[in-house]
């Protein structure tokens, strides 16, 4: 039977890099989350968990362990692949798709598709007068990087619960990991923005049953407590 062919990988068989370092990330924010925990109620704490963002919620008090050499793998197995937002690896002899439909799968979060994805329009707030409100929430309407600073129109989204939980945030999320992925240097230590911990979990899904076990193979939308 002759072998599948595929487009070239980005490293030969046996060439990838070595995995001297762990991929640094940046979605654990763990003094956060510990921070809500001692501030909300029980019952606000359940509203959370049960909102369209109540992924991160539900997400944040499981124990998690990265395991960051399985992403490695998965990452330094991809195959070229010209569409931007979407990435393909081998496993085995079969080829193995991460994009926004798998990310929506996974989580659960509302990946619609919307004009204007990181200008949204919204109730028209005065950016002077919130200016204290917008501080201690540590959002950085301004920044020295353009990379770091939160577009307004997303951050006014806080203003009106209803606009914002129907916001697909999900989108956002996703958008933010593929692109960190796509312009990572795999040769050399890198690191991923956005929520990385989905990339594991998808390359669990492509992993043989005894292997499974090691890690949370389920998916995000039905971790519960």
């Amino acid at each position: 039977m002759e072998k599948p062919s595929f487009p070239r990988r980005f490293f030969s068989k046996g060439s990838e890099p070595a995995s001297e370092k762990s991929i640094g990330y940046y979605s654990n924010n763990t003094k956060l989350f510990e921070s809500l925990v001692a501030l909300f109620t029980d019952d606000e704490w359940a509203e959370l968990e049960g909102s369209p963002l109540g992924v991160f919620f539900r997400f944040a008090r499981r124990t998690f362990n990265w395991a960051s050499m399985i992403v490695k793998c998965i990452l330094t197995c991809q195959i070229a692949c010209n569409k931007p937002f979407e990435i393909w690896s081998v496993v085995g002899h079969n080829p193995v798709r991460f994009s926004l439909n798998e990310f929506a799968h996974i989580t659960g979060l509302n990946c619609e598709y919307t004009e204007n994805l990181q200008t949204p329009s919204c109730a028209d707030v005065d950016e002077d007068e919130f200016s204290e409100f917008w501080h201690k929430l540590g959002v950085p309407l301004t920044s020295a990087r353009e990379s770091t600073a939160t577009p307004l129109g997303m951050a006014k989204l806080v203003m009106d619960l209803e606009e914002f939980e129907a916001y697909p945030w999900g989108r956002v999320a996703f958008l933010n990991l593929i692109q960190s992925v796509k312009s990572a240097n795999l040769s050399k230590h890198y690191v991923l923005c956005g929520f990385v911990e989905v990339l594991q979990l998808w390359t669990t899904t492509l992993c043989p049953p005894s292997a499974k076990n090691t890690v949370i193979p389920m998916p995000l939308r039905n971790l519960r407590l």
